[in-house]
């Protein structure tokens, strides 16, 4: 039988890896989608040319940046560590640490963003496959696994 503790842990460990994933994700993209258009009005679909195999490597490359510099940043900043310091607060090390973050971290998350452009320029389907791709590197980095 599971502590009452263990079960809350649990609990919010399942609610912290779905939420962001089928909640948060698929309304920051759609609110980020919605501008575009306006801002960027003649970057729709401007870089469809592009072969699969390159924009995986430039949406690889951008994400990366990306995810470096605004997860540098949340650890350099003593004002944004405080939106990300419950993802280095967990006394054991699990998958479902690796969404376990602040909402407003979750929301400005910038890679989110620079994803939403790249799909709007005509990367979509590399931004899906090099995303599926990270997620599971991040996943799997979030593990107790060896």
């Amino acid at each position: 039988m599971m502590s009452t503790g263990a079960v809350t842990s649990a609990l919010l460990d399942i609610v912290c890896f779905i939420l962001p994933k089928i909640v948060v994700a698929p309304i920051t993209a759609y609110f980020s989608l919605r501008p575009l258009p306006l801002v960027f009005p003649n970057l729709h679909g401007a870089y469809a040319w592009v072969s699969f195999g390159w924009a995986c490597l430039i949406i690889a490359i951008a994400d990366d940046l990306t995810r470096y510099w605004y997860h540098r940043l949340h650890h350099e900043i003593l004002w944004l560590w405080r939106f990300h310091r419950t993802h280095h607060s967990a006394s054991y090390m699990g998958m479902a640490m690796a969404s376990q973050q602040s909402i407003l971290y979750t929301l400005f998350f910038s890679p989110t963003y620079l994803t939403a452009i790249l799909v709007f320029a005509g990367l979509g389907p590399a931004a899906i496959a090099v995303r599926s791709v990270k997620s599971v590197i991040t996943l799997t980095a979030h593990s107790s696994i060896p």
